[in-house]
């Protein structure tokens, strides 16, 4: 024979979570959000920073390069294509970077 069922109002099932409700959903996207918004204006001044150094490093590439034509050419710097005025000037001592 079959038993029959009968239901009892005081037992519950307990609920088993299955997932993730929306409200939690909401609260992780809007976290994620404002972690977003405060890393994007670092980033763009890290790269800001990267380009300011290597622009920085260029700069100090090309001095040094015109430094060295000017001791290699006996004290003549190189000409620069702005005319006589600053073109051909004697360097007395070695010239040094400027730091």
């Amino acid at each position: 024979m079959n038993p029959v069922r009968t239901f009892h109002p005081i037992r519950r099932k307990t609920m088993i979570p299955r997932g993730f409700t929306l409200v939690e959903l909401l609260v992780v996207i809007a976290v994620l959000g404002i972690l977003i918004a405060l890393l994007i204006p670092s980033l763009g001044t890290m790269a800001h920073q990267s380009r300011v150094a290597e622009d920085t490093s260029n700069l100090r590439s090309l001095q040094m390069a015109h430094y060295q034509y000017a001791v290699d050419s006996m004290g003549q710097f190189a000409g620069c294509g702005a005319g006589p005025r600053g073109a051909g000037q004697r360097v007395d001592r070695m010239a040094q970077p400027h730091r």
